[in-house]
């Protein structure tokens, strides 16, 4: 079976009339989008993960604090103006041994407000003041400090005897007199806290793994939306081409028939005469060959009639047997000249509600093409069977021409394009929509080589 074929532009130069400038939107949206929705993600997990970490670190420096700051208040105040060295514990009866045995300490220092360490879990800085420590200056003036400091980069003299490249957390905790008037002393720790670090990393997964599962949800959502709006654009859009093309196809139908059909009768009613009245073999096949021309030009002026038809037709029940029947006895000469064979096994099927000249225009237009397919003789097979425990009736056309290649069958019924050579392209277009106002499903089926079967399926409560 031959058959109108796309192979045309002028969806394209619709869209380019239409707009301007071709513009993808479901492409454009999907890398936009996708940068958008994992750029902003990745900044929130960023921040929410460091605003997490830092609340952790807080409210543990918090509670050291409050522990520290709860044995002084419980045993006394410091007094610790006396020249280093210093032995706290006979002077005072807060024990700083207290800090050496909290939990993750690597080490601990006591500065008063001179800046000085008093005591230190490493006896060596015991007396010493060092340089600009501006974490130390704000901690003097009463603010509770904290931060990850990684031990090894040497930014601090008092760094010098740690050694190895992992991180501690190091807090300055102000004690104050038990008025809280005043700072009496700072207590800097450093502690390697394994459980908040494991609760640190752990909460950094959990944001990051939110915000990706979260992100991906939100693409795929929106991805979906578009994708659906832009099938839907993109299906208005050929409603409002394929309505273009109609009323053009319209005006050209209605000029075709009023200027073409008279003059073509007469030149049919011509080359009939001269086949009856003439007994040259060679004068009667070119009065053959012009009757076949003029019929054809006769169809094609029919097709453009019912194409630019609106839906409206003369719906009422009645059997497809019937339709067939008179169509393919319409072609029996034609086939008979090929050296086409045809069968048929149409059992009494049910009656459908339809349009018998919509349908007839249809089934000719199939069997025009199946015939143009075996134009060197074959075989034509017309079957019709109930189907859907009789719900609907299944009509297959089938050819033993040379079929339609794979990659265009997905383009039959695009109309404005053939592959015949003269002609309008829109035979099938034709039988599409033909089928469409009877609610019949078309599919087709057609290999190279192997010929094509044509199947329909009419719903036998079908309504216009």
């Amino acid at each position: 079976m031959t058959v109108d074929v796309l192979a045309h532009n002028h969806e394209g130069n619709a869209g380019s009339g239409l707009t301007g400038k071709h513009f993808n939107l479901l492409s454009s949206f999907a890398l936009l989008s996708f940068m958008v929705i994992f750029t902003s993600g990745a900044i929130s997990a960023t921040f929410i993960s460091d605003f997490l970490a830092k609340n952790l670190l807080a409210r543990d420096a918090v509670d050291s604090q409050h522990f520290l700051q709860s044995i002084f208040n419980s045993k006394g105040n410091l007094n610790l103006s006396v020249a280093p060295p210093v032995d706290l514990n006979p002077v005072n009866p807060f024990d700083l041994n207290y800090i050496a045995a909290m939990p993750d300490v690597l080490r601990a220092n006591f500065y008063t407000p001179e800046r000085r360490v008093a005591w230190s879990t490493s006896r060596d800085l015991v007396g010493k003041r060092f340089g600009t420590n501006h974490e130390l200056d704000r901690a003097l003036r009463g603010q509770l400090v904290f931060k990850v400091q990684k031990l090894n980069e040497g930014i601090k003299a008092e760094h010098m005897q740690f050694g190895g490249n992992d991180y501690a957390v190091e807090n300055y905790l102000p004690i104050w007199d038990r008025d809280h008037r005043r700072v009496i002393g700072v207590v800097e720790i450093y502690k390697s806290p394994t459980e908040l670090f494991v609760t640190i990393e752990e909460a950094h997964r959990l944001v990051w793994t939110g915000a990706v599962l979260a992100g991906l949800l939100l693409y795929i959502s929106l991805f979906w939306i578009v994708f659906r709006a832009n099938r839907l654009i993109h299906h208005q859009h050929e409603k409002l081409v394929e309505t273009e093309t109609m009323a053009a196809v319209g005006e050209m139908a209605s000029a075709v028939a009023h200027s073409i059909r008279n003059p073509l009768a007469a030149i049919r009613s011509s080359a009939e005469l001269s086949l009856e009245t003439s007994a040259d073999a060679g004068t009667r096949e070119i009065a053959e060959d012009v009757i076949a021309e003029a019929d054809r030009l006769a169809q094609w002026v029919r097709e453009l009639l019912i194409f630019s038809q609106p839906g409206a037709g003369n719906f009422q029940p009645m059997r497809l047997k019937a339709v067939l029947d008179e169509c393919l006895t319409g072609f029996s000469r034609c086939m008979q000249r090929q050296g086409v064979q045809f069968d048929t096994e149409l059992e009494a099927l049910a009656e459908i509600n339809g349009d018998v000249r919509l349908l007839a225009q249809m089934f000719n237009s199939l069997f025009a093409n199946a015939l143009e397919a075996m134009s060197e003789g074959g075989r034509l097979t017309v079957r019709g069977a109930h189907a859907d425990e009789g719900r609907t009736v299944q009509i297959s056309i089938s050819d033993s021409g040379y079929g339609i290649p794979r990659e265009r069958l997905d383009q039959i019924f695009e109309m404005r394009s053939t592959t015949k050579r003269g002609g309008l392209g829109i035979g099938m277009a034709l039988v599409k929509r033909i089928a469409d106002r009877h609610g019949a499903h078309i599919t087709i089926i057609s290999d190279i080589g192997k010929g094509t079967t044509v199947h329909l399926r009419f719903p036998t409560e079908a309504r216009p």
